[in-house]
């Protein structure tokens, strides 16, 4: 990929010229005003790449700053949707890949992520929150996985929500499907 500079007179006058070289050869060329950086021609798969990382107007969001937010609805009492990820024996059901301790300070291991995290909010039947590295950490960024459980006998709403790198909403969408799927089997071969 080339980058060039083009003075603003000189780009005015090859406006065509610049505009296909950026969009058949992949240039990219920064137009200068006065020598400064002035502005910038970009194929259109690059403009789609920022705008990815910074809508239009919008601040820029890093793979620091990335937030996911997933909520499910289980059919399944309380006490089963907790036990399902607080419970080792539970959780290899359905998650092989969630080693967790769950109670404040309990170790975090999770497959997407070599280092060991720590439980940093966990109250039984309502929330557990884990986080892998640490502000000072400056090779990588903190990761937080934060669930959080409403509902009663009936029907749990389970919501995770993840800031930092990590997996995505897809990843989290599929494991709580596979935790709505463990739950809602779970409580059909018990009820008569």
């Amino acid at each position: 990929m080339t980058t060039s500079e083009v003075p603003f007179g000189e780009a005015r006058a090859q406006l065509r010229e610049l505009v296909c070289r950026v969009g058949y050869r992949g240039e990219r060329i920064t137009i200068t005003r006065h020598g400064a950086p002035a502005a910038a021609l970009v194929s259109l798969d690059d403009l789609r790449s920022l705008e990815a990382f910074a809508p239009v107007g919008g601040d820029p969001v890093g793979p620091e700053r990335q937030t996911v937010d997933e909520t499910v609805a289980v059919g399944g009492s309380l006490r089963e949707v907790w036990n399902a990820i607080a419970r080792y024996r539970e959780r290899a059901g359905w998650w092989v890949d969630l080693v967790v301790d769950a109670e404040v300070g309990g170790d975090a291991l999770i497959s997407w992520d070599e280092r060991r995290g720590r439980v940093v909010d966990c109250v039984d039947g309502e929330t557990i929150a884990m986080r892998w590295g640490s502000e000072a950490a400056t090779a990588q960024s903190p990761i937080e996985v934060r669930i959080d459980f409403a509902g009663d006998d009936a029907e749990v709403r389970i919501r995770a929500t993840q800031v930092g790198p990590g997996p995505g909403a897809d990843y989290w969408r599929e494991r709580l499907q596979a935790w709505k799927a463990y739950v809602e089997a779970l409580s059909s071969s018990v009820q008569p």
